[in-house]
């Protein structure tokens, strides 16, 4: 989803946070209200993607977080059915994914590099230090004090060159000129 959006990311975004990298720093992520899990892993494969593609090999920790154990049970597992991975290039499946029967499993090395954990990010402490934050439509389910709250949260997560990725719908509110 979104494909201008995950444009800017691999185009833009990443590669500036990579090539910023030393070689024993660590690329942190915090994606919020992750269900399924197909965001997190996408942003392993393109970071993959672009290390690679920068002949580097820093560690890479995306925090996968929901509040639905559930959600983050099914996520971990990296099982996705055809029509969940029918918008895939042929390329990113054979590289990233292995059939298995009538579904496609995210590979091990991609699988690693995504953690997933139950977290509420109105109550419980937030992550810290991270490159990226995303947050994508899961606002618009929240009050306005909430996504205010919500948005001081990630705002505290980033580095102080951080990116926050909001969905297409959401906006930062009164955040806009903080």
């Amino acid at each position: 989803r979104d494909p201008l959006v995950w444009e800017a990311l691999t185009s833009e975004v990443i590669p500036k946070i990579i090539s910023s990298k030393k070689k024993e720093d660590t690329i942190k992520c915090w994606c919020v209200g992750v269900s399924s899990g197909e965001e997190a892993y996408s942003l392993a494969i393109v970071i993959n993607e672009i290390l690679a593609k920068f002949n580097k090999k820093n560690l890479v920790k995306i925090f996968a977080t929901d509040i639905e154990k559930n959600h983050l049970n099914d996520a971990s597992k990296g099982m996705y059915n055809e029509s969940t991975v029918a918008n895939i290039s042929e390329k990113r499946l054979v590289l990233n994914f292995t059939k298995k029967g009538d579904y496609y499993r995210v590979n091990e090395n991609i699988r690693r590099m995504v953690i997933f954990s139950k977290h509420n990010v109105l109550k419980d402490p937030p992550f810290n230090k991270m490159d990226i934050s995303l947050c994508r439509n899961m606002l618009i389910y929240l009050q306005p004090a909430a996504q205010n709250r919500v948005l001081d949260v990630l705002h505290y997560s980033l580095n102080l060159n951080g990116t926050l990725v909001l969905g297409s719908s959401e906006s930062l509110g009164r955040q806009k000129n903080s």
